[in-house]
C-alpha cells in the first residue's frame, strides 16, 4: 500500500484499471438497456463500441476538433451505423437475432483487425491526444479518471431517466409481449431501433 500511493507505475496502473472500469460501466449500461430492459439478446454490442472508439480516435488524430465536438461526431457516426445495421435485422427474434448480432461482432472484429490503412489493425492508432475542454487538460491520469467518472455519472443518470420514464415502460412492454405492446399502440420497430 505504501508503494501504491507514492507515485510511479503502480499508481498509474491503478488509475488505468479504474479508467477501464468506468468505460466498461458505460458499455455494460447500454447492454443492460438492450438486453435487460429491451429483451433483445445482442452479442454484437462490442461492434458499436468499436465503431464509436475508432471514430473518436480517427477524428482526434486527423481532424483536430474540440474534444466535445469529437465526442458528439463519434456518437453520431455510431448512430448512423446502428441505423444502417439494425434496420434489416429489426424483425429478427430469438436465435436469429442472436446469430445476426454475433455475425456483426465477428465482421466488426475482422474489419478492425485487418483494415490496416485506417485502423492500423493490431498495432492500434497512435498519437491520440489527451482530451481538453475549455483549456482544462485531462492529460494527467487523475484528471482523465475524473473525466471518465463524469461521463459514467451522466450515462447512469440518462439510463435511470430512460428506464423510469413512460418510454422505458414501453421498452419493457416490448420485452414482455410484442403483440400486446403493438395492440396497445406501441411502435415496436421504432422502439427496437432506438433502444
Amino acid at each position: 500500500a505504501v508503494v501504491l500511493w507514492h507515485g510511479g507505475a503502480p499508481v498509474n496502473f491503478v488509475y488505468h484499471v479504474m479508467i477501464l472500469c468506468g468505460i466498461y460501466v458505460i458499455t455494460v449500461t447500454s447492454l443492460n438497456l438492450i438486453m435487460g430492459y429491451g429483451g433483445m439478446f445482442n452479442v454484437g454490442q462490442v461492434a458499436f463500441y468499436g465503431i464509436g472508439a475508432y471514430a473518436g480516435a480517427l477524428l482526434s488524430v486527423h481532424a483536430h476538433l474540440p474534444f466535445l465536438l469529437e465526442m458528439l461526431l463519434s456518437a453520431l457516426i455510431t448512430m448512423a451505423f446502428v441505423v444502417v445495421i439494425v434496420l434489416p435485422a429489426i424483425r429478427l427474434r430469438g436465435d436469429y437475432l442472436t446469430f445476426s448480432t454475433y455475425a456483426l461482432g465477428v465482421v466488426a472484429y475482422t474489419v478492425f483487425n485487418n483494415w490496416i490503412a485506417v485502423t492500423r489493425g493490431p498495432m492500434g492508432i497512435v498519437g491520440i491526444p489527451r482530451p481538453s475542454i475549455g483549456g482544462l487538460s485531462f492529460a494527467p491520469l487523475p484528471m482523465f479518471l475524473l473525466l471518465v467518472a463524469a461521463v459514467v455519472a451522466v450515462t447512469l443518470f440518462v439510463f435511470y431517466r430512460i428506464t423510469n420514464s413512460p418510454y422505458g415502460k414501453s421498452i419493457e412492454a416490448v420485452r414482455e409481449d410484442e403483440i400486446a405492446a403493438a395492440a396497445a399502440g406501441k411502435n415496436i420497430p421504432l422502439i427496437k431501433v432506438t433502444v
